[in-house]
């Protein structure tokens, strides 16, 4: 069977589609801070609806202000093309309220971001701190009458 040229950049884009990390914490908080912002929590889906165009607009442009590639904002909005996030991103420099809502799903999201890391730091603390205590009690507990200590191992 002969390949042809198309099928090998069809291949090879997948395999780029594949690597970008959907699910990671900054997709959760970006479409998170966007649910926030615009109000609408079901623009994950094909609608055209103006209040979900919006929305995945938003949510794109705010994925592109974090840093991500077109074709990874697309991704994180659902979408297969990123032709839709250039559009989006080239429209947001001509309106406002789209420019407005897709600085502030941005800024939301790093706010969710320092939280989340905030409570992981705290988690990891208190963590420790239950380790520590572990340990001092298993120190302070004096041997059995008759109980041999346990020899050293260490060379």
């Amino acid at each position: 069977m002969k390949r042809n040229l198309n099928d090998k950049k069809f291949s090879e884009r997948l395999i780029r589609m594949r690597s970008i990390p959907t699910g990671t914490p900054l997709h959760k908080s970006l479409i998170q801070a966007t649910e926030e912002v615009t109000g609408s929590d079901d623009f994950m889906c094909r609608s055209r609806h103006r209040r979900l165009v919006h929305a995945r607009q938003v949510l794109m442009c705010a994925a592109r202000l974090s840093g991500c590639t077109f074709e990874a904002c697309s991704l994180f909005a659902g979408l297969y093309d990123h032709t839709t996030s250039s559009f989006a991103w080239g429209k947001m420099k001509r309106h406002h309220k789209l420019k407005a809502d897709a600085h502030a799903a941005y800024n939301r999201s790093k706010e969710i971001l320092a939280q989340r890391e905030l409570k992981f730091a705290e988690g990891i603390k208190e963590m420790a701190e239950a380790a520590k205590a572990d340990l001092n009690v298993l120190e302070d507990q004096k041997p059995l009458v008759g109980e041999k200590k346990p020899e050293n191992v260490r060379p």
